[in-house]
């Protein structure tokens, strides 16, 4: 065959093909040519068989190759294991037996020193001070050997750090001292806490009692209930260091408090953001329009408290931040207020200085500085024992502790230190004249009123009591009718006045039917002969303010019962107005229906007659149409010509 490109199906059907073609004609004979073609099929065939039978040898010994490196594979692996498993053995053994060695030797009281006298190690034994040259029984077990220095190459004893100075928190307290901050006085012993230990040791004093200070014993009691409830012994009273000025050093006797908004300027301050919601909701608008700096500016001017308007800008910026614009009008008014008298607060804070009076006249005679407000106290009066930044207000009884009313606030605020008693510290008196300070009774009267004739101490003479006097403030009782010279508070407490002495001429209050002020003021000397009369002059005061406000009440009452009134009238009239209206658009489109037919047919009649074209038949129904609107609504419908676009 002449084909070159065949498979082997093709070249058997071939050869078989030219096999049958040279048989003898008549005969089952073949020819040679015949022979030969056979034998090209059986070498064919045979070369293929073999082709296949090599490459079958061949697969089958890469595959058996493959499987017995996997198996050597993994015979490693397993030796290699075994052998790290019996290496890891050995190392931890000896590991074991040389952490043992170290061990005993950093414990050991011998050590191995250097003498470079005569070039040899001794033993020195630092429990029983005696030398030796010869090594100590035990061997290198028993005592704590030298070691070069990388650096410079000399002997040196092993593991140095051993004879530094232990942390604070492994050092052994020192008797006296806090077992936790070792540094503090202890002043309290807890009764109920287990007894530490500091490097494996408990300390030697205490009485097996966990020692602390005040400010170490809030912190360690403080996170748990359970702890909150430990009783504690007073082992030592605390005393905190006496106030200094901040310039010169000498005893403090006043604490600037900043910038401070008073009581009037707070009310202002209130009443203008309630005119903002009133405002608001007068027309209508569902955000609160921000006021600006500047008005805000102008706010504080008024209340008594000028700020730049850098500063007024600021607090701006930040008050505007938290308010939430989706939130109703009163509610957006009220955060921006809540967050502004923090600002001011924290513009209190920046200036918390203790000054002598000498000092302070200095720092505060200009500038800002000008308008600050100070706190009174005695030369070396009793600091706050916790945060030892105030006066102390308070003494615990039980405690024995002097605080302040923030730190008081705090330290008893949780346990069993609510049922604490507490003592308001007062100034002594030097003699039986004087009096305690009619605004804070806390501190000695040095001044007296012009108006009221109050006895007051130095501060609230200047920061208080132009806004609790009751003769500066008696425009409130001539709006009520009462006159100024009546008094509106209790001489002593400052609540309202229900009954008067004749001889002193000054108003008490009565607590629980009982004359508690009167008796107060009233207790020794010819004092004891006065007499109390009835005042009735805040009863009065009082019964006009009711009738003034009842009188308010019933004439908002009558005006929201008439706005309300007005309301329903209206909204009834716009009622029947629309439906007059669509009862009278019903009309004009039903009439429209009705001229419309009529007009289909009469052009229907006409186009049968041929009288009139179309254009004059549609003129004329628009024409009729707005005819009848007109007679209906002649003062609001328009009649368009038949020209216009409309």
């Amino acid at each position: 065959p002449s084909q070159t490109n065949f498979d082997n199906s093709s070249l058997v059907g071939t050869l078989q093909h030219a096999v049958h073609e040279l048989k003898e004609p008549g005969t089952n004979e073949s020819t040679g040519a015949a022979a030969r073609a056979c034998w090209i099929l059986n070498d064919t065939i045979f070369n293929k068989i073999l082709t296949v039978w090599h490459g079958t040898v061949q697969i089958q010994k890469h595959s058996r190759r493959r499987a017995t490196e996997r198996k050597y594979i993994l015979f490693l692996a397993r030796r290699i294991e075994a052998a790290i498993q019996c290496q890891s053995a050995w190392r931890k053994g000896l590991a074991r037996r040389i952490a043992a060695l170290l061990r005993s030797q950093q414990s050991a009281s011998i050590h191995m020193l250097w003498d470079e006298s005569v070039e040899a190690f001794y033993f020195l034994d630092t429990t029983t001070s005696v030398v030796s040259w010869d090594e100590p029984i035990g061997g290198k077990w028993s005592y704590r050997p030298q070691v070069q220095d990388r650096f410079t190459r000399r002997f040196v004893l092993a593991w140095p750090q051993l004879d530094r100075p232990k942390p604070l928190y492994a050092q052994q307290p020192q008797q006296g001292k806090c077992m936790v901050c070792k540094i503090e006085e202890a002043t309290r012993a807890c009764l109920k806490c287990a007894l530490p230990k500091f490097d494996g040791q408990p300390p030697n004093w205490g009485d097996g009692y966990y020692h602390f200070c005040f400010s170490c014993f809030i912190s360690y009691h403080d996170p748990s209930p359970i702890l909150r409830d430990h009783d504690f012994a007073v082992t030592k009273e605390i005393t905190a260091p006496s106030l200094a000025c901040c310039v010169c050093a000498a005893p403090a006797t006043r604490k600037c408090r900043g910038l401070v908004l008073q009581a009037r300027g707070r009310e202002m301050l209130h009443q203008f953001f309630l005119k903002q919601i009133e405002h608001t909701v007068d027309t209508d608008r569902s955000v609160w329009k921000f006021i600006t700096p500047s008005t805000l500016r102008n706010v504080f001017r008024q209340a008594g408290m000028p700020l730049s308007l850098e500063r007024v800008e600021d607090m701006h910026t930040s008050c505007k931040d938290v308010v939430d614009v989706n939130d109703e009008v009163s509610r957006q008014v009220a955060s921006y207020h809540a967050v502004l008298l923090k600002k001011i607060e924290e513009i209190g804070i920046e200036c918390s200085d203790f000054y002598c009076v000498t000092c302070w006249s200095t720092m505060h005679a200009k500038g800002a500085r000008a308008r600050h407000c100070w706190s009174g106290f005695a030369a070396g009066a009793p600091a706050c024992a916790l945060c030892e930044n105030a006066i102390a207000s308070f003494k615990c009884e039980k405690c024995g502790d002097f605080l302040c009313g923030d730190c008081s606030k705090a330290a008893h605020a949780k346990g069993k230190n609510r049922e604490h008693e507490q003592i308001i510290l007062r100034e002594n008196l030097d003699d039986e004249t004087a009096t305690y300070c009619r605004e804070c009774d806390v501190r000695r009267g040095t001044e007296k009123c012009r108006l009221c004739s109050a006895q007051l101490c130095d501060s609230c003479y200047l920061f208080k009591h132009t806004e609790t006097c009751d003769k500066r403030n008696g425009a409130k009782a001539i709006a009520f009718g009462v006159d100024i010279d009546y008094p509106t508070k209790c001489a002593i407490c400052g609540r309202k006045p229900d009954s008067r002495c004749e001889e002193c001429d000054e108003v008490y209050c009565t607590w629980m039917g009982k004359p508690r002020c009167f008796a107060k003021h009233h207790a020794k000397g010819n004092r004891r002969t006065h007499r109390l009369v009835p005042y009735n002059a805040m009863a009065d005061m009082e019964r006009r303010r009711r009738e003034e406000e009842e009188t308010g009440r019933k004439e908002a009452e009558a005006f929201e019962a008439e706005r309300a009134r007005t309301a329903a009238a209206f909204e009834r009239a716009c009622e029947e107005a629309r439906r007059a209206k669509e009862e009278q658009d019903e009309l004009i489109d039903a009439k429209a229906e009705e001229l419309l037919a009529q007009h289909i047919l009469n052009e229907r009649a006409a186009r049968r007659l041929q009288r009139f074209s179309p254009q004059d038949w549609l003129y004329s129904i628009m024409r009729k149409t707005w005819r009848f609107a007109e007679e209906q609504q002649p003062k609001k419908m328009t009649v368009f010509s038949s020209s216009s676009s409309g």
